[in-house]
């Protein structure tokens, strides 16, 4: 969720992020960003136009290193050309479609991701991360 509306109530104007925990779908993400930034370094594969360029810059050089120390990757920052990252985000679009016409189609364009953990410690981890900062952030304000 954006910063001011971290530890919200749910509501109808709620997203909904998943959580899958998988060492053999973690590694296999892993492969496929590795692939892709090998591809995209030799210029086997391009961006499409610039704002996407800029995307694959912060994802490829920032934002999924960083995930990976964590050990998680969040499936919708891997550029769609690979097969796991396909069928990740086809899963999350079929959910996306489902919530069309039920009482949460509010939340059918704000599920934004689908977040794949090594394992259990590194799911556990995030989440005392999360609620920590959450803490600070109450205490603060």
């Amino acid at each position: 969720p954006d910063e001011y509306e971290y530890g919200s109530a749910f509501d109808y104007e709620s997203d909904f992020d998943f959580s899958i925990v998988s060492s053999v779908l973690y590694d296999k993400l892993v492969k496929e960003f590795n692939t892709w930034k090998s591809e995209y370094k030799n210029g086997d594969i391009t961006p499409k136009s610039s704002v996407q360029e800029s995307y694959w810059e912060k994802n490829l050089n920032k934002h999924i290193p960083h995930q990976i120390k964590w050990n998680f990757i969040d499936s919708n920052l891997i550029c769609e050309y690979y097969p796991i990252t396909i069928s990740i985000n086809r899963a999350l679009e079929n959910f996306r479609k489902r919530l069309k016409n039920t009482d949460f189609e509010g939340q059918a364009n704000r599920t934004k991701k689908i977040r794949i953990y090594k394992n259990w410690k590194a799911f556990i981890d995030h989440r005392l991360f999360s609620i920590k900062k959450l803490k600070e952030e109450l205490k603060n304000s």
